[in-house]
């Protein structure tokens, strides 16, 4: 048996001169799916004004693992089905933003992971992002600009 799933072990004995046949034994064994993990990262910070483009980035780690990873915001996917390469996902989104009249939200970020033939399905620990409202921030000069996946902090 290569990976996970049940196979049944079969043991025959043939009789010979000294020894009788023994009826055959047989057991049902079951391999589990490997267990993974999936870690949440990001490389901007976790406080930024909304509606800007923000990536997080998925590791999953297992039996090498295959498959597809979700990003969430909540109940809310962010990314969906995103393929696993070398067992990292990644997700840029610019719709983390504040709700009506709040100046700052709070969310917390989550990768699933689906797993697959060999692998089990795993969620990784909550990334706790603040997005403020742009109207509430204060500029100065000097302020580093803004990336293609980081939002201006």
């Amino acid at each position: 048996m290569l990976g996970a799933g049940t196979c049944i072990l079969a043991a025959d004995q043939a009789g010979n001169v000294n020894y009788a046949a023994a009826t055959q034994a047989s057991q049902a064994v079951t391999i589990a799916k490997a267990t993974t993990t999936t870690a949440l990262t990001t490389a901007c910070m976790t406080t930024f004004v909304g509606n800007q483009p923000f990536t997080t980035l998925a590791v999953v780690t297992g039996s090498s693992p295959t498959g597809k990873v979700t990003f969430n915001q909540g109940a809310s996917a962010l990314c969906s089905n995103v393929i696993l390469n070398s067992g990292s996902a990644s997700c840029t989104t610019s719709t983390l933003a504040t709700i009506g009249a709040d100046t700052k939200d709070s969310y917390n970020l989550t990768a699933s992971y689906s797993g697959d033939a060999q692998n089990a399905a795993s969620v990784s620990a909550p990334l706790s992002v603040t997005v403020l409202r742009a109207s509430d921030v204060v500029y100065r000069n000097g302020f580093e600009a803004g990336t293609l996946t980081c939002p201006i902090e």
